[in-house]
């Protein structure tokens, strides 16, 4: 460390903030994200306990192209993208008080719990597919033509309200623009189900890899196929899903080896990759779409 010059980069202040969020996702209701952010920050608990109080400035991105679209979903945004249903009760009850006086403006003055919120939006969501478009709880996205069926995962789905609403909030993002998505759950929540039947609904193709703790660098990129009794080496799930514009799915990731994490951050990220075979991953320029091979 005494080999480098140091120099401390500080964070940015509200101003600062502001005028990123204002040029980035310009909103009117950008000042209730900066209040309720400044807030958090203010009133954080120390320790493991303040975990998750701190908005990002991705974060805070993020929630303000939501509130721009959806402001009075902004409570329950902040709600999920802090992770607050993973915080201590006493730490849990704390965060939402707060929320519920910063955003009481955009919620109409509610003080309706937040489980009971949840509970509220979930009445008569409906799913329809209607003049080429998926519309599941007022939100919309057009169904892909021309896929093969082959790749359309086909499941069997029962449309139960709180399911609906979460491939609801998952549309949303989408249609502003997320193209990686983290579901988190426990074991048998119906996370690969929830993801299967909306790919079903829009009819997007799709490439499946499932992860575990033996999986390499190397096996993101190929996979061995036995071809007339001969071992093949392939690409792999993740590369066919580049190159063809399908949605990756990417089962088990938090099992992966720390390498391999690293590896899916970078693509994630940065949008590079390098393969085995000296090949390389880009993301396109902006405007111009890639090539499609036959």
């Amino acid at each position: 460390l005494p080999l480098f010059a140091w120099h401390s980069v500080p964070r940015l202040g509200r101003a600062e903030r502001a005028a990123v969020l204002e040029h980035s996702c310009p909103s009117p209701h950008l000042g209730a994200v900066l209040r309720v952010a400044a807030r958090l920050q203010a009133q954080a608990p120390k320790g493991a306990d303040g975990v998750g109080w701190t908005l990002s400035l991705r974060q805070m991105l993020r929630l303000g192209r939501r509130v721009a679209r959806h402001p009075g979903a902004l409570l329950a945004d902040v709600k999920r993208i802090s992770l607050a249903g993973f915080m201590p009760a006493a730490a849990r009850a704390t965060f939402e008080g707060i929320l519920r006086q910063e955003l009481s403006d955009l919620s109409g003055g509610s003080t309706v719990a937040m489980d009971d919120l949840d509970a509220t939006e979930q009445r008569g969501i409906t799913s329809r597919v209607q003049d080429g478009f998926l519309d599941i709880g007022g939100c919309r996205l057009p169904v892909a033509t021309g896929s093969d069926p082959r790749l359309v995962p086909q499941t069997k789905f029962f449309d139960i309200p709180r399911h609906l609403l979460r491939l609801r909030e998952i549309m949303r993002d989408i249609s502003l623009g997320e193209k990686h998505l983290l579901l988190i759950g426990n074991q048998g929540t119906g996370k690969n189900k929830l993801i299967d039947n909306l790919l079903q609904l829009l009819r997007w193709e799709r490439e499946y890899i499932q992860l575990h703790r033996d999986t390499n660098v190397s096996a993101l990129t190929v996979q061995a196929t036995l071809v007339a009794g001969k071992v093949v080496w392939e690409d792999s799930p993740l590369v066919q899903a580049v190159r063809h514009g399908r949605a990756l799915v990417v089962d088990e990731a938090d099992k992966a080896p720390l390498e391999v994490v690293c590896i899916l951050k970078g693509l994630v990220e940065d949008g590079e990759m390098t393969l085995s075979d000296g090949r390389r991953i880009l993301r396109p320029p902006e405007g111009v779409t890639p090539p499609q091979e036959s």
